[in-house]
């Protein structure tokens, strides 16, 4: 089981703090074992968990997010976001513009 979740009105704060860092704001949920293929962006990328656990494996690591932990992603790194957990992940996203 993950950490308890973040409520809405946080979530509402992190897409006006990350618009104010001029960074998009989408939202997905993914489904159990849901495995995101390796990319890389032409732009800085922010992620952070609402919901379930995300981990996002790069290169030479992997990260493991719990709800509310900001992940960055730096311009041009390879990386791929996995749901790992038995439950659905509910987590955003941005990049900078």
């Amino acid at each position: 089981m993950s950490a308890a979740p973040i409520d809405e009105d946080r979530v509402k704060q992190v897409k006006s703090e990350w618009q104010e860092r001029g960074f998009s704001f989408e939202r997905k949920t993914d489904a159990p074992g849901k495995v995101w293929h390796w990319e890389t962006h032409e732009a800085e990328q922010l992620a952070m968990v609402v919901s379930g656990t995300l981990q996002i494996e790069f290169e030479d690591r992997a990260v493991q997010l719990e709800p509310g932990v900001e992940a960055h992603i730096p311009t041009g790194a390879w990386h791929r976001a996995s749901n790992v957990s038995d439950e659905p992940c509910d987590w955003v996203f941005g990049y900078n513009r």
